[in-house]
């Protein structure tokens, strides 16, 4: 069977820049199935597979027009380092939503100087051409159900997450997708929600904690939350929760969020629109940090009465056997 609109399509892929430089690389991990013609590739990707089946293997340079489009300096800005209120320890790689004239759009924090900051709203993959080198696995037809959804229901599912506006450049391995499905199918009782744990997920794919902020594991995340949602199941998101989560935290929301989570610290989906967030986050970490100390002190002081008991046990249980 050859690729055609409305295919169910398994790959892996490998993603290099004009450099030669790896980007991303699924053979280690999961293949990823995609559902055909329903936009969940970058048009120049999707373009190159059409017509192929599997056991083909596709090598393709796609332009940047094909691929995240052009860069534009106008989306490069230096703000002032007031503008970001209370944040602390702003370095280059944080990311954050800002305002601007077109809505809301998560920037990147490219350079920090003096007394401003400057940040970049185009996607990191922006006018550059990129190099794909894809292994086609399995095309089957579509189901109905997945042709009306966009995605397909299945481990390494896509999802239609429009990854030629900021998702990744194919997309990732929606494993909890399918669980929201199952709890659909079944109905078991008692069951409202599912909670996705990206550090967990991140390492089962073997992306360790590096990669809990990476295209792959945020288009994962928006997977099951676009699942939740169809299947009116909650969402909560945890794993690795802080200011630097915000962008795609951000991104979950605008699909599904109900609630977020630190580890000891639960917000609301809505908290996101807070001014307040990123204090709030601050405090969630000292808050955590307080927990343990006192945690700390309460088993230390104890496992030093534990010990006085141990000791004298010890010394009558020797007195007791020389007996």
């Amino acid at each position: 069977m050859k690729i055609t609109k409305h295919s169910a399509v398994t790959i892996h892929y490998r993603l290099s820049d004009q450099q030669g430089q790896l980007i991303e690389d699924s053979f280690s991990a999961e293949p990823m199935v995609y559902l055909h013609g329903a936009e969940n590739l970058i048009p120049g990707l999707e373009s190159a597979l059409e017509g192929k089946a599997a056991g083909q293997i596709v090598e393709v340079t796609v332009d940047c027009e094909q691929a995240y489009g052009a860069y534009h300096d106008s989306l490069r800005q230096e703000v002032p380092l007031a503008a970001f209120g209370d944040i602390e320890d702003i370095v280059p790689g944080m990311r954050f939503i800002a305002e601007t004239e077109m809505g809301q759009r998560p920037v990147q924090v490219t350079e920090v100087l003096d007394n401003s900051v400057v940040v970049d709203g185009n996607h990191p993959l922006a006018g550059q051409s990129l190099n794909f080198y894809v292994e086609v696995l399995d095309v089957r037809e579509a189901s109905e159900e997945e042709v009306s959804h966009g995605h397909i229901h299945a481990h390494g599912g896509c999802g239609g997450h429009n990854h030629h506006d900021e998702g990744g450049c194919c997309g990732g391995n929606g494993h909890e997708h399918s669980h929201c499905h199952d709890h659909e199918k079944e109905a078991k009782p008692g069951c409202d929600g599912v909670v996705f744990g990206r550090v967990d997920f991140s390492g089962s794919i073997g992306a360790g904690r590096k990669g809990i902020e990476s295209e792959r594991v945020t288009a994962s995340v928006e997977t099951a939350s676009r699942a939740c949602l169809e299947s009116g199941l909650e969402f909560v998101v945890g794993g690795a929760v802080s200011i630097d989560a915000l962008a795609n935290l951000q991104r979950f929301k605008a699909i599904h969020l109900t609630r977020f989570e630190t580890r000891k610290v639960v917000f609301s989906g809505a908290a996101l629109d807070s001014p307040n967030l990123a204090q709030a986050l601050r405090q969630a970490v000292h808050f955590e940090l307080l927990w343990l100390l006192n945690k700390r002190e309460y088993y230390g002081l104890m496992h030093h009465e534990d010990q006085s008991r141990i000791e004298m046990l010890e010394s009558r249980w020797k007195v007791l056997e020389e007996g």
